[in-house]
C-alpha cells in the first residue's frame, strides 16, 4: 500500500515538474521566495480592517500570525522532518528540473549532498496555517488566501524541491494549526479586543 503510494506520489510529482512554460517558469520562483510569503499575508491581513474597522485589532491578528510562523517552523523542520527523514527529489530522483541559485538545471541523476529533509514542506505548512486562520476570521477573502497557499505549493513541485505528498502533508498540519489558533486563540483576542475600544 505505502509503495503504491509513493509511486503515485513520484508520478504526479513528474507531471507537474515536466509541465513547463515561460510564465511558469517566471512565476514559480516569485511564489516560493519567503519574502513574497510573508509579505503577502502580511499586506493582506489588512483586509480585514474591512470587518473590525480598527489597526489595533489587525495589529494583535499580525502578532498571532507571527507567533504561528514561528511554531509552524519549529513544529515543520525541527520535529517533524527528522522523524520522517525524507529526502527531497533533487537528491533521489534521476530526470528532474530543479530550480537552485536563480536558474532552472535538468537533473539527469540526483545531485550528490547532505541529506535535505522534505516530508513535510514547510511552505505548505505556513501558507495553509495563515490561509486557514485568515478564512476562519474573513471568509470573505477565503478564496484568495487559498489560491495563494495552493499557488505556492505547486511551486515547490515545479521547482523540484518538494514532492506533492509532503505538500499536502504540509497543508493538513497547517489546516491543524489553523483551527488550533482560531478557536482557542482567537477567543482570547476577542476579549482583549473589547478592552481596546
Amino acid at each position: 500500500m505505502i509503495e503504491k503510494i509513493l509511486n503515485f506520489d513520484y508520478q504526479l510529482f513528474y507531471q507537474i515538474n515536466y509541465f513547463r512554460n515561460n510564465f511558469f517558469n517566471f512565476i514559480a520562483p516569485i511564489l516560493t521566495n519567503s519574502w513574497t510569503l510573508y509579505g503577502f499575508y502580511f499586506l493582506t491581513s489588512f483586509l480585514i480592517f474591512i470587518k473590525f474597522k480598527s489597526l489595533k485589532k489587525v495589529f494583535l491578528i499580525l502578532c498571532f500570525l507571527g507567533i504561528g510562523f514561528l511554531s509552524v517552523d519549529f513544529i515543520c523542520g525541527r520535529v517533524l522532518k527528522p522523524i520522517f527523514n525524507r529526502e527531497r527529489p533533487f537528491i533521489t530522483l534521476n530526470n528532474l528540473y530543479y530550480y537552485t541559485h536563480g536558474k532552472y538545471i535538468f537533473l539527469e541523476k540526483p545531485i550528490s549532498k547532505k541529506s535535505s529533509l522534505s516530508f513535510p514542506s514547510c511552505h505548505a505548512t505556513n501558507t495553509g496555517f495563515a490561509s486557514s486562520f485568515l478564512t476562519f476570521l474573513y471568509p470573505l477573502f477565503g478564496a484568495l488566501w487559498i489560491l495563494f497557499a495552493l499557488s505556492v505549493g505547486w511551486s515547490r513541485i515545479y521547482l523540484g524541491h518538494h514532492f506533492p505528498l509532503d505538500v499536502l502533508g504540509g497543508y493538513l498540519l497547517g489546516l491543524a494549526l489553523g483551527i488550533i489558533f482560531y478557536f482557542l486563540i482567537f477567543p482570547n483576542f476577542k476579549n482583549a479586543s473589547q478592552k481596546l475600544k
